[in-house]
């Protein structure tokens, strides 16, 4: 059986695209995997061996000092390939290429794009980090064995000439987890279920609150941690219901009790070319999706008939595409069925797997 190590320092050990996509299926496919994260364990697995470095909770010296742990941890592993999964990974990936070790890295999104929204750094750090992540990806994608990216776009970002060493795995839906989805519920509630922060549009979605009379559902991290305290504190109305960081259960519960699913990121260029596993999910549940008028969202919610698409940052428009939905019924459930048939069609994680299945076989043959 091959062995082969997936490394982590800031995702927690279930981590949906990690954990629950890429690590089971590829224990399902035959191989022996090992999963190395940063801290103590709190979640363990039967299937996936789960191996922890000592946790470091300052920032900076995690991004220190983290890359040589993992990598000293890596060899004791022994694996035939490492997959990585954080750009402060990326010198550990250059020692086991030195090493003479296989190496995958995975940009999750458009790391050098996150860092300029990175608020508590200033302008000039901003721009420089941004810049020296650009740098470092580039220089993996020349010397690593291969890069996968989780959408086209940020595939896209990467300099032409190394194009044929990048491999999109898209992050869609496990229809596993989803089998057993109803339709659309009847209930007054609209939910957004991931990272929460102005900069994902939450201001959008409180005010949009006098134009509709639905009760909002959030859940999941806070950013930054007072910020969902704060608002339910201003807003005292009982409309908005905070639920925290939920499992997957306790997802698939909201999604039962919504009737809509929001995704209204603001309009930039790392948005606009993102594929949010949470639109993907409201469709895989039977949700009709309200989302950012992108036109690469258009292209997926608008053609499949399964939501509305809407200018960002305008609570008005947000709230009369709410209660258009809500006193339509019958519109819910054909757009919520629409979703259900694009996801079980084409945007689902079955179909992802195998791509990620022949590039393993590629490397390690």
């Amino acid at each position: 059986m091959k062995k082969v190590c997936h490394i982590t320092s800031a995702h927690p050990a279930d981590d949906i695209r990690i954990y629950h996509k890429e690590c089971l299926s590829l224990q399902r496919a035959g191989y022996r995997v090992v999963l190395l994260v940063n801290g103590i364990r709190r979640f363990r697995s039967d299937r996936i061996e789960i191996r922890c470095i000592p946790p470091i909770r300052s920032r900076v010296l995690r991004m220190i000092v983290s890359p040589f742990l993992f990598y000293l941890y890596a060899l004791q592993q022994r694996a035939v390939l490492y997959h990585l999964h954080d750009p402060e990974l990326l010198p550990t990936g250059f020692l086991l290429k030195l090493s003479g070790r296989k190496v995958i890295y995975d940009a999750h999104e458009n790391t050098p794009g996150q860092v300029l929204e990175k608020h508590y750094l200033s302008a000039f750090f901003r721009k420089l980090f941004s810049r020296m992540v650009r740098l470092f990806e580039n220089l993996a994608a020349r010397f690593f064995d291969r890069i996968i990216t989780a959408t086209s776009g940020v595939k896209d970002d990467y300099p032409k000439a190394l194009q044929h060493k990048i491999t999109p795995v898209r992050n869609y839906p496990d229809l596993r987890e989803f089998s057993e989805a109803g339709g659309a519920s009847k209930e007054g509630a609209v939910c957004y279920v991931g990272a929460i922060s102005k900069s994902r549009g939450l201001d959008t979605m409180v005010e949009s609150l006098p134009f509709h009379r639905a009760r909002l559902e959030l859940a999941g991290y806070s950013y930054p941690p007072a910020l969902m305290r704060q608002v339910l504190d201003r807003t005292r109305n009982g409309r908005i219901r905070y639920h925290g960081v939920t499992d997957r259960k306790g997802v698939r519960e909201i999604f039962r009790n919504s009737s809509i699913g929001l995704v209204l990121l603001p309009d930039n260029h790392r948005h606009s070319m993102a594929l949010p596993i949470k639109m993907f999910e409201y469709m895989a549940a039977g949700l009709p999706v309200i989302a950012t008028n992108f036109p690469l969202w258009r292209d997926i919610i608008e053609a499949n008939e399964c939501g509305f698409c809407i200018e960002p940052g305008n609570p008005a428009m947000l709230g009369d595409t709410i209660e258009k939905l809500l006193n339509d019924e019958a519109l819910r459930e054909k757009m919520g069925e629409n979703g259900r048939k694009a996801v079980a069609r084409m945007y689902n994680w079955q179909e992802e797997e195998h791509v990620l299945f022949e590039l393993y076989e590629k490397l390690i043959r």
